[in-house]
């Protein structure tokens, strides 16, 4: 009984002396958090090297913390520093036990760096650990698509959604887009037919109404072929209207039609900025890079396709990444859901172009 008592004493003296260690250890957690929140005011500032030492002292505090180390490789990576980025990536995934997210993050330091092989096995560890990380499975797809895997880009982005990261939407436009720009189509162009009814002054107002305004639903959602078609019955019913032809042409466009395309806006005022803005994306989409974004960057037009355009055009033009990146953001802000609906035209674009392969 008294070697009982002696043990449960003992026992308690022993927790009464952890408790301090375990205090100090949740003081010393906070010390670095509020580090870390003065590191990111000082990067909101555009003090990079000041966020880099109040950084470094919160890793010190939190030796055990994988993702004070990520940030640090996530900064020099943005700054540039290859060495630095890697081995403070390799020692945030040091540890036995590390999470998805911190994977990711070093996936996508090493992304910003360069160093593809090692940013795809990070990528694919954070899915291995846990197959929902979406951002992940964008990042993955974005150097899938970049090293010219484009079938196995789209399998993934089929079975994964695309995460509401703007900056890895954009990289994976671009990677999308370089493939297809310059390919005209070799279609004919089907017609659709016009009832004669719809001619008569009394259904004329209402029919010519439904056509435009299903065109504009169609092309909202990238549904290019439906777009020119309804848009095409509105012009059998205004053969004039403006904005109709314009519609009509921005499908034709998108879809590859560049010939046809290019016909309905002769057949506009050339001095109108809306015309001018159409023709440069239509030289864009055929590959004419430079003289689109001259013509682009011509008008001053509120549209966000224009901004998508241009950063399309700056990026696969060459043009470093402090010109193109920017508009992304600028996309993002306008319209939070514009580049993910283009990523999913382009999925279902290079769907069809994978079956007429096969």
């Amino acid at each position: 009984m008294k070697g009982l008592k002696a043990t449960g004493k003992k026992t308690q003296k022993e927790s009464v002396r952890q408790r301090p260690r375990l205090w100090s250890r949740w003081v010393l957690r906070l010390k670095a958090l509020a580090l870390f929140y003065l590191a990111h005011l000082q990067l909101w500032r555009g003090q990079r090297k000041k966020a880099v030492a109040l950084l470094e002292q919160a890793s010190q505090l939190a030796e055990d913390d994988p993702f004070f180390p990520l940030h640090l490789a996530l900064i020099h990576s943005q700054m540039s520093h290859p060495e630095a980025t890697e081995r403070y990536a390799h020692r945030a995934t040091a540890h036995d036990a590390v999470p998805a997210a911190a994977w990711t993050l070093a996936g996508k330091a090493r992304y910003q760096i360069g160093r593809m092989r090692s940013a795809e096995r990070s990528f694919q560890k954070a899915l291995s650990l846990s197959p929902t990380n979406l951002v992940a499975a964008t990042g993955l797809a974005v150097i899938l698509a970049e090293t010219g895997r484009l079938s196995d880009a789209i399998a993934l982005l089929q079975a994964s959604p695309v995460a509401d990261d703007p900056d890895l939407q954009a990289r994976l436009v671009i990677a999308l887009e370089s493939a297809l720009l310059g390919k005209e189509k070799g279609f004919i162009l089907k017609e659709p037919l016009v009832p004669q009814w719809v001619q008569s002054p009394l259904w004329r107002p209402f029919a010519f109404r439904y056509f435009r305004r299903e065109g504009e639903k169609a092309l909202e959602i990238g549904d290019w072929e439906r777009a020119q078609s309804f848009f095409f019955r509105a012009t059998q019913v205004r053969p004039d209207d403006f904005w109709c032809l314009l519609s009509r042409s921005v499908a034709l466009a998108e879809m590859g039609a560049f010939s046809a395309a290019k016909e309905l806006l002769d057949r506009l005022p050339a001095d109108r900025p809306e015309v001018t803005a159409v023709r440069g994306i239509l030289l864009i989409r055929q590959g004419r890079l430079h003289d689109g974004l001259s013509l682009i960057k011509a008008v001053s037009l509120d549209w966000t396709i224009l901004l998508y355009y241009e950063m399309i055009g700056s990026a696969l033009s060459g043009e470093p990444e402090e010109v193109w990146h920017p508009l992304s953001m600028e996309i993002y802000h306008n319209d939070p859901s514009f580049l993910r609906q283009r990523i999913r035209e382009l999925i279902t674009q290079w769907e069809s172009f994978f079956a007429q392969e096969c």
